[in-house]
């Protein structure tokens, strides 16, 4: 995407700033053609490459958004806000079940107390039917949190599923 003649002289940041400040009044794709101006400038500019993830995913150009959301993961793969928002991406907009649970494993272990990443890594495995693999992630909810009602459900019936012969992976 092309800009104007006076963002060809802005810096990246200059340009993601102004970006912000689009959307701020709701200028989506406004907001896109500058902050596709500022990796054209810096391509490693991860923070950038998140927000044109999210404003593609918003704008439904799922093609895009994969690819930004991507970027800015190898640009800046530990960040767990980048890898958070890939995830969220790969499980509800693309159906990649299996990516998104390798994803939110791994930020499960950096965030080993977050009992919503450990319950959507647990409903994760449950859906693709690796029963066994959901069994932690329930534990280490309980563990956290004695109260949580909705995992010890869980929890309860995949045990249940567990006595009967031949049903657990």
């Amino acid at each position: 995407m092309k800009g104007t003649d006076v963002q060809l002289h802005m810096s990246a940041d200059d340009l993601f700033a102004m970006a912000q400040k689009k959307l701020n009044s709701g200028l989506w794709t406004g907001a896109a053609v500058l902050l596709e101006n500022a990796v054209a400038k810096n391509p490693y500019y991860s923070a950038a490459h998140n927000q044109l993830g999210i404003i593609y995913q918003q704008l439904d150009i799922n093609d895009r958004a994969q690819y930004h959301l991507e970027a800015a993961v190898r640009s800046e793969p530990e960040n767990d806000m980048f890898r958070r928002t890939l995830a969220d991406f790969c499980y509800i907009i693309s159906g990649d079940k299996h990516r998104a649970l390798t994803l939110y494993r791994e930020l499960t272990g950096s965030n080993p107390r977050d009992t919503e990443l450990l319950q959507i890594a647990a409903n994760i495995s449950i859906e693709l039917g690796m029963f066994d693999k959901a069994l932690p992630f329930l534990n280490t909810i309980i563990s956290l949190d004695p109260d949580n009602s909705l995992a010890q459900q869980i929890l309860d019936a995949l045990l249940r599923r567990a006595l009967q012969p031949g049903s657990m992976q």
